[in-house]
C-alpha cells in the first residue's frame, strides 16, 4: 500500500472542520473557555485541561440532536447508496462495516468521548467577553481563559485530541454538509484504494462520530462553539491504539459533586513533533474577570499564578470585565 499525504485525507474526510480551521488561521482567531475562578486556578497550577465524559456535557440532547440529523441522511436511499457505492469500490465490505458501527454508535459515545468546551473569541469581546456565556458558565465567581490559537489549530499529531468546530445547523444544512462529504469519497476512490480498507473504516467511523458530536441546533449558534475532542478511534487511527505515556491520562475526579472519570490533558508542548503553543506563557492571551462580587481579589490571584507560570507583566494580562453580577 502506497502512503497518502495525511492533509490529503483530512481535507477528504474533515472538509468543514478543515475550512473552519483555515478561516480561524486567516482570521488570527483566538478561543475562550469560560469558567469558575476555582476551575482558572486549578488549569494554571496543574497545567492541565479535563476533558469529560460526553454524557456529563450540560445538555446530552445536543449529541442527540446530531444523531438525529445523522439517522435523517441515513435514511435517505439516494445518499445513502452514494456513499455504499463509493466505500464498496474501495473494499467490497467496506458499507456494512460503517453501518454496523453506526448500529453501535450511542454505546460508544455515552462510554468512550471526552469533550470540553470552548468558544471562538472576538476581538470586540477582549474587554468585556460574551453577556450569554457569563450567563451560562462560571457562576458567582465568573472567568474567561482566552487562548492562542497556535496548539489549537495545529496540524501536529502530537496528542490524540482534536479540536473540532461546532455545525450549527438545521436538517437541510446539516444534509447539504453531509452530501459534499459523500461527493469528496466519491471524487477520491482511487487515492483511498492506495490505504489500508482498516484505516478507511477508521476515518469514515470517526468523521461520522464527529458529526454527530459537534452538530447542535442553530439556536445556540452565538455560542461560537470549538471542542476538545478526544476519541479511542484518534488513537487508533494515529497511534496504532497506544498513546505515547503522558500525552494523555485519565483519572477520578469530583465535579460539582459528581464523581467522574476525566481525561487530563496536560497543557505540554512537544517540539520534536511540531507541537508548540499549548504550554502557559504561550498558550494564555488573557485572563476576563467577569460578573463577580470580587473581581479584584480573584484578579489578584490570577496575576500571582501567571506569574508563578512564568508569565511576563501579568498584571497587563488580567482585566476585568466590569459587567455586574445578575442572577
Amino acid at each position: 500500500m502506497e502512503s497518502v499525504d495525511q492533509q490529503a485525507l483530512a481535507n477528504i474526510f474533515f472538509p468543514y472542520a478543515i475550512d473552519e480551521i483555515n478561516k480561524a488561521k486567516k482570521k488570527q482567531s483566538k478561543f475562550v473557555h469560560y469558567t469558575s475562578a476555582s476551575v482558572a486556578i486549578s488549569i494554571l497550577d496543574r497545567k492541565e485541561v479535563w476533558l469529560r465524559n460526553a454524557r456529563l456535557m450540560n445538555d446530552f440532547s445536543e449529541i442527540r440532536y446530531g444523531q438525529t440529523c445523522l439517522q435523517r441522511c441515513w435514511q435517505d436511499n439516494a445518499i445513502r447508496d452514494r456513499l455504499k457505492n463509493a466505500l464498496d469500490q474501495v473494499d467490497g465490505d467496506l458499507f456494512n462495516k460503517v453501518t454496523n458501527f453506526l448500529n453501535n454508535m450511542n454505546e460508544q459515545l455515552a462510554e468512550k468521548t471526552y469533550i470540553m468546551s470552548l468558544s471562538r473569541h472576538g476581538v470586540d469581546e477582549d474587554k468585556h467577553g460574551r453577556l450569554s456565556m457569563w450567563r451560562a458558565y462560571g457562576g458567582d465567581t465568573s472567568v474567561a481563559l482566552v487562548f492562542d490559537q497556535a496548539a489549537l489549530l495545529s496540524e501536529s499529531l502530537a496528542i490524540p485530541v482534536f479540536s473540532s468546530p461546532v455545525l450549527y445547523a438545521d436538517l437541510d444544512r446539516f444534509k447539504a454538509k453531509f452530501q459534499s462529504f459523500v461527493g469528496g469519497i466519491e471524487e477520491n476512490v482511487s487515492l483511498l484504494k492506495a490505504i489500508e480498507p482498516q484505516r478507511v473504516l477508521d476515518l469514515t467511523c470517526l468523521a461520522l462520530t464527529f458529526a454527530v458530536q459537534s452538530t447542535k441546533h442553530p439556536g445556540f449558534k452565538e455560542e461560537q462553539e470549538w471542542r476538545l475532542i478526544h476519541h479511542p478511534l484518534i488513537s487508533q487511527i494515529y497511534f496504532d491504539g497506544l498513546v505515547p505515556e503522558g500525552r494523555v491520562k485519565f483519572d477520578l475526579k469530583e465535579v460539582g459533586g459528581v464523581p467522574q472519570k476525566v481525561c487530563l490533558l496536560p497543557l505540554k508542548n512537544y517540539p520534536e513533533q511540531g507541537f508548540f503553543g499549548a504550554e502557559i506563557p504561550q498558550l494564555i492571551d488573557k485572563i476576563i474577570i467577569g460578573p463577580t462580587h470580587h473581581p479584584q481579589t480573584i484578579r489578584e490571584a490570577m496575576i500571582e499564578r501567571l506569574e508563578a507560570c512564568g508569565v511576563s507583566e501579568a498584571e497587563q494580562v488580567v482585566i476585568v470585565s466590569e459587567i455586574p453580577l445578575r442572577r
